[in-house]
């Protein structure tokens, strides 16, 4: 396995990946809120890809023989304004997305992913990294764990009858 930088002939094998997992979060939603609608393949790409490309950012992904096997993109959040009023603003990347397909979560793909956008964002000066996570997702909470990230804001959502 490598871990490649993006290219547009790998397009189709990341809006492969991004679909699997929104069907993952889908399906493990208890509330039911998340979809996949119809144009989701294509925005969501689009604004993964703008996202990493107006921010310093980039997306890499692992390659196993020519199989597209996970991805992962990474970006120096773009600080506004109001962030100053209440924060230090040092210099933060995010991880905005890291899937594996089904079939390799097993092995060492996710971890040979954080660390290289791990590695790249302290290259390019980053101080630290954030990622959202999806509580209900236990095994990601579990892998994040692993590699030392922890709970710093948590989001509490109800749903009213």
């Amino acid at each position: 396995m490598e871990i490649i930088e993006f290219n547009n002939s790998y397009k189709q094998d990341v809006k492969n990946l991004l679909v699997e997992l929104q069907e993952h979060i889908v399906q493990i939603d208890s509330l039911g809120l998340n979809i996949i609608s119809d144009d989701y393949p294509e925005k969501y790409f689009e604004k993964t890809l703008n996202e990493t490309s107006n921010n310093k950012g980039k997306i890499f992904l692992a390659k196993n023989q020519n199989e597209i096997i996970g991805m992962i993109a990474c970006f120096v959040y773009p600080y506004n304004e109001d962030d100053k009023l209440d924060y230090t603003c040092p210099t933060k990347g995010i991880v905005s997305e890291l899937v594996v397909s089904s079939n390799n979560r097993q092995s060492d793909v996710g971890n040979a992913l954080i660390s290289h956008a791990e590695t790249y964002l302290k290259n390019i000066g980053c101080e630290y990294v954030q990622l959202e996570l999806f509580c209900e997702n236990i095994c990601a909470k579990n892998f994040y764990a692993k590699h030392g990230y922890q709970e710093r804001c948590v989001i509490l959502s109800k749903k009213l009858n």
